[in-house]
């Protein structure tokens, strides 16, 4: 009741204090009582959507099969341009205009959507084909292969009502699918219909990464001699023309967070790399894990090779190696 009608008809009115009191409480209890509506409401969305997308998938019929995510090689072309994916060893690699590291996870997420890929009649016959994108001369081919024999050649074309879709149909059929996967994004492709496949969307551009508390030794040579950093049990000793000092932990582990991991601008070809006063950064882990990068640097960018292939870096990310543990380092 108002505090002024109280007074009216002769009782006494709260004080104002009890009045923010009660009104503080009372806020409160429906902020909780809110919260615990939205917390309730949100998992009662995820469990729905789930078990929407689960019966709506059993719907779908099936176009991949398990078989895929053994593939050892991928052909991804459009109007006959384009490139391949290679597995040499554990390793995947693009062929292209020259050989280019590429980036393990993207490929193994592809496979795996390929894989598990369903999908659902929309249209039948050739008369359609270019309706959808996915005529021979349209659509964008992606052939799967296992030991030079062919798992699957789908074609894909346009992008489907939905971002999250796209058409397709299989070599030598004539029925057209509607699939719950955006297989043009996946390959870096954002128009809505296909184009010539890049080879940026595969390409890895991370020179070496590594774990900063398991390296054991860092050294950098040249023509013009050289440094190395070795871990000594719980410190550090770095070495230069001959002369030893002790170095701190943190002080190291920052210098090595510095130079990894070593991102690169592009991959170059090959014969790009220039042999003549080279240098040498080697590395060897705790557990006897070793490796060696090769440089080669012009005044405002380097040329970093590793296992034969070339990668451009900006020079300020390799330039802790230059001038190691002077100034603030």
């Amino acid at each position: 009741m108002d505090p002024a009608w109280r007074l009216a008809r002769g009782q006494e009115a709260p004080a104002p204090g009890k009045i923010f009191e009660a009104e503080g409480k009372m806020s409160r209890k429906v902020l909780a009582l809110l919260g615990i509506f939205f917390a309730f409401s949100f998992l009662f969305y995820l469990g729905t959507t789930r078990e929407h997308q689960e019966g709506l998938k059993s719907l779908l019929k099936p176009l991949g099969a398990p078989s895929f995510k053994e593939a050892d090689e991928i052909e991804l072309s459009y109007q006959g341009k384009g490139f391949r994916l290679k597995k040499e060893g554990e390793e995947w690699v693009i062929l292209s205009d020259f050989k280019k590291p590429a980036r393990q996870a993207t490929v193994t997420e592809l496979l795996e959507t390929l894989a598990d890929l369903h999908g659902e009649v929309r249209a039948k016959g050739k008369r359609y084909f270019s309706r959808f994108g996915v005529s021979e001369r349209e659509a964008l081919h992606l052939v799967l292969k296992k030991d030079g024999q062919e798992l699957a050649h789908f074609l894909i074309g346009k992008r489907g009502p939905q971002w999250e879709s796209s058409f397709l149909r299989l070599k030598g059929s004539q029925e057209i699918y509607l699939v719950p996967v955006n297989l043009l994004a996946k390959l870096d492709i954002w128009e809505e219909g296909p184009e010539v496949p890049q080879d940026k969307a595969f390409v890895d551009l991370e020179v070496l990464s590594l774990p900063v508390k398991e390296i054991k030794t860092l050294s950098l040579t040249g023509p013009q001699g050289g440094w190395t950093l070795r871990r000594e049990g719980s410190k550090f000793v770095f070495t230069k023309d001959g002369r030893e000092k002790e170095i701190a932990p943190a002080q190291a582990e920052k210098f090595m967070r510095k130079l990894f991991p070593l991102l690169a601008e592009e991959v170059v070809a090959p014969e790009s790399f220039k042999e003549k006063g080279a240098l040498r950064l080697s590395y060897e882990l705790r557990n006897g894990l070793k490796g060696e990068l090769e440089i080669s640097c012009a005044s405002k960018e380097c040329l970093v090779r590793k296992k034969g292939f070339v990668f451009r870096v900006k020079r300020e990310n390799l330039a802790p190696l230059f001038k190691p543990f002077e100034g603030k380092d």
